[in-house]
């Protein structure tokens, strides 16, 4: 879930969204705008929101077993 009021903090990776942190705490610069596999988000629009009620794809419970299936659930 990416709220509208943290639009300004969300990243858009290909598969997933990070909200980075409004403050921190720890020392050191973190770069969430690159993940682990050396991929590069890019920030969001102003006021996006990604939430299930926006959600334009549901999975079937098909999927949702074939899901499981595979990922070993």
């Amino acid at each position: 879930m990416c709220p509208a009021d943290d639009s300004h903090l969300t990243l858009e990776f290909a598969d997933h969204f990070v909200i980075k942190p409004s403050t921190y705490l720890a020392s050191g610069d973190v770069d969430f705008s690159r993940n682990m596999l050396g991929e590069v988000g890019r920030p969001v629009d102003q006021g996006f929101e990604f939430s299930s009620s926006k959600n334009s794809k549901f999975l079937t419970a098909d999927e949702i077993i074939e899901y499981n299936r595979i990922s070993g659930i």
